[in-house]
């Protein structure tokens, strides 16, 4: 071996395979293709001279053995186990540079020879197992070996579907080392425990096929209009049925029905003809399953301890992989890291993930020095302000997918679509929000603007926050606390995204929603545009339960231009919108939404006029989430990706407006900018909120906010801020009882 590693061999094969490193060159690949040459040959041979009664199911496990070891090697993760720094010298970087002798010694020796020996033992119980459940298979004969075949089998077919449905523009996926082997290696454990369960091969195989492909196609259809795949958060959503399916097209529903009613027929008669028996006895299948289940345990207890790796167990096809091009993917975002590290991996991330890294100087005495610095910034703060916001009624409205088309690349508008609510941006507070997602993350936003929360400070193994913190911490630094009356619309089901027990948390009294709620809070006589509660509908919502004899606070949510688009409504026949080479469907989904918005643009303006009217001092936050999923990436934000993130927004009250000059925020500044622009009291967190806020540069919370470089002082505050952040969500919540953290002065 050392001899085939040389230059001239190296040299060698380059030349004749035109290899642009001779490193690339993978010698295990060609051994083994050789050696499945020479097998076939001979099998042929026997296969010749053999009688035709011995032919029958013959074929040795030499085929077996070759043909998976190549799968193997086509990942080049058989190599990076064997020849990896946990079993060879520190020093020691390349494949088979461990056979010379100096480079050595009797520990690395010993680490060596027991990563040979574990893959290749490894390697030959799956062999074997392998060929003995093809055997069973053709002898229409159940066994753990057939089941452990099929789901070999399965798995690897659905890894290619899972992650075929996250390509991008037909571009090919290049993965990480190894996670091929990874994913495949978890969906067989799975699949294999499923048929222990089930006990029954084809009935077990059918369910198998059909939620897998349910999944992988669904997979496709979220990433294709959001860029993002399928959280472990949202299998929520299960539980409200009637919404999910009203996202998709009828004909799609009734297809899929018909299939499945086909294979569960099919399913029948092939029970009653083939594998009739049970699959093993009750002893094996628990013992099996006891096994199983213990090294999903182990899995489960690395990803726990992902950000401290003393505390994991060491197994290598875990423990190796989990710490491969971390660096140059987690920050990316979650569906960077599904395409290259596999949807398993974030799936497992997020499920047994930490909610945030926790920082170094993480301890009572900082978290105390942190507090008594903001307590004096916010006391010198203060000393200029006047108003407490609690004194006033607040309205924060959350737009639905609300965006100006005219900002993005190769839209032709005939007029401005939100020429009115550009008109309230200028003559009040207003400019652009970064939202942390596109097409999607409306529930991240909401909770952002809330609590002054921001999302890029949580681990990416947080997708949702509703579901994924909210529910764990024990404070809730919502500015909703600082009202004794707190109200919350949203015209759909209030289960989605976990609202209906989050506001009983955040203290809310009344959740106003078309369903899920309490029988007096139900939301009737709706008016619908597009099978959606109109805006206009939602501002009379509001402007129903506004008591101008109370301080309240709203918490709305409006539904009108979420998707789909029908491309079918028209309000204003004077507005056109055209996307430059866009294809004819897409333009006339975006002249529905642009339609919709301008809608939106006037019953924001007659609500506004109607609040000025009332006698009581109102504010109104006003924000889009996130841009619709319905641009041509490539096309519309080439130039500029920020674009993709770019909302619209303003701060608006009906006695008194200033002019800020916080043109661009992310959703965690608007608390911040409201007691701002109303000249309202802060208490210590906000202080420290708003010092982040003037400080830093708004776009630090969005999706590229890993790219905006910060200066010392920046660095500083955004690290106070992550340990007051780390306290409240994952910490020991050191300042959760006190006086005056949290608290605003009267």
């Amino acid at each position: 071996m050392h001899t085939l590693n040389s230059q001239p061999f190296k040299d060698i094969v380059k030349t004749v395979f035109d290899s642009k490193d001779g490193q690339n060159f993978d010698l295990v690949l060609i051994i083994t293709i050789f050696f499945i040459v020479l097998s076939v040959l001979k099998e042929i041979k026997n296969f010749r001279s053999s009688s035709s009664s011995k032919r029958e199911g013959k074929l040795s496990v030499n085929i077996y053995a070759c043909f998976f070891i190549l799968l193997l090697a086509s990942d080049k993760f058989v190599s990076k186990l064997i020849f990896d720094l946990q079993f060879a010298p520190l020093d020691s970087g390349k494949s088979f540079r461990y056979f010379i002798p100096e480079e050595f010694g009797n520990v690395d020796l010993f680490h060596l020879y027991c990563g040979v020996s574990f893959v290749f033992i490894l390697v030959a119980i799956v062999v074997f197992a392998l060929f003995y459940g093809f055997s069973n298979f053709m002898n229409n004969k159940n066994s753990l070996s057939l089941d452990f075949s099929a789901s070999l089998f399965l798995a690897m077919v659905f890894n290619y579907c899972i992650q075929h449905s996250m390509v991008v523009n037909n571009s090919g996926i290049v993965p990480v080392v190894g996670s091929t082997m990874f994913q495949v290696s978890i969906l067989t454990l799975f699949f294999f425990m499923l048929y222990l369960i089930i006990n029954r091969f084809i009935p077990t195989t059918m369910f198998i096929v059909i939620v897998c492909s349910i999944y992988s196609i669904a997979n496709g259809v979220k990433f294709s209009m959001r860029g993002e795949p399928i959280y472990v958060s949202e299998f929520s959503w299960l539980k409200n049925p009637k919404l999910l399916l009203s996202f998709v097209n009828l004909k799609i529903v009734m297809l899929a029905l018909f299939v499945i009613l086909i294979v569960v027929l099919v399913t029948t008669f092939l029970s009653k003809r083939f594998f009739r028996n049970k699959l093993a006895s009750l002893k094996s299948r628990i013992v099996t399953i006891a096994v199983i289940v213990g090294m999903f345990g182990i899995i489960s207890q690395n990803f726990k301890n992902f950000t401290t790796p003393e505390e994991r167990i060491k197994i290598p096809l875990v423990t190796n992989f989990l710490d491969m091009s971390n660096g140059d993917i987690l920050w990316r975002g979650l569906p960077i890291t599904a395409r290259y590290k596999s949807q398993i991996f974030i799936n497992l991330r997020q499920h047994f993930g930490e909610i945030m890294d926790k920082p170094e100087n993480y301890n009572q005495e900082t978290i105390k020095k942190v507090a008594k610095k903001y307590e004096k910034i916010a006391a010198e703060m203060n000393e200029s302000r006047t108003e407490n916001i609690g004194d006033q009624t607040v309205i924060f409205i959350l737009s639905e997918s609300l965006a100006n088309p005219a900002r993005i690349d190769g839209i032709e508008l005939s007029k401005n679509p939100l020429a009115n609510i550009d008109s309230i941006k200028e003559s009040a507070t207003g400019g652009l929000m970064y939202s942390n997602g596109y097409g999607g993350g409306t529930a991240n936003m909401e909770i952002q603007s809330l609590t002054s929360l921001p999302m890029i400070n949580f681990s990416t193994n947080v997708s949702i926050i509703n579901s994924d913190v909210i529910p764990k911490m024990n404070y809730i630094p919502s500015i909703s606390n600082q009202f004794q009356y707190r109200v919350a619309i949203h015209p759909e089901n209030a289960g989605n995204y976990n609202r209906n027990s989050i506001y009983k948390k955040f203290g809310f009294q009344h959740f106003y929603a078309l369903y899920g709620t309490s029988k007096s809070d139900t939301l009737t006589n709706q008016k619908l545009l597009s099978g959606k509660v109109s805006d206009e509908q939602t501002y009379e919502d509001i402007l129903e339960r506004i008591d101008t004899q109370k301080n309240q606070f709203f918490s709305v949510l409006t539904m009108q231009n979420h998707m789909p688009y029908d491309g079918q409504y028209i309000h204003d026949p004077d507005l056109s919108v055209t996307g430059k080479d866009y294809d004819e469907g897409t333009n006339q989904l975006l002249s529905d939404y642009t339609q919709k918005i301008s809608m939106t643009d006037q019953a924001t303006k007659q609500f506004l006029e109607k609040l000025q009217q009332l006698d009581k001092k109102i504010s109104v936050v006003f924000y889009g989430d996130h841009l619709p999923g319905l641009y041509p990436v490539e096309k519309a934000f080439a130039s500029n990706p920020l674009k993709q993130y770019e909302t619209d927004y303003f701060i608006w009250n009906n006695q008194m407006n200033k002019i800020n000059k916080q043109q661009n925020v992310n959703s965690a500044e608007f608390v911040p900018l409201l007691l701002e622009t109303q000249n309202a009291k802060v208490s210590p967190y906000h202080a420290l909120t708003t010092e982040i806020m003037n400080q830093l540069p708004s776009e630090y919370n969005s999706v590229l906010g890993n790219s905006v470089k910060l200066n010392g002082k920046q660095k500083d505050l955004l690290s106070d801020l992550k340990l007051i952040q780390y306290d409240l969500t994952q910490g020991k919540g050191y300042l959760n009882d006190s006086k005056t953290f949290y608290r605003f002065p009267k």
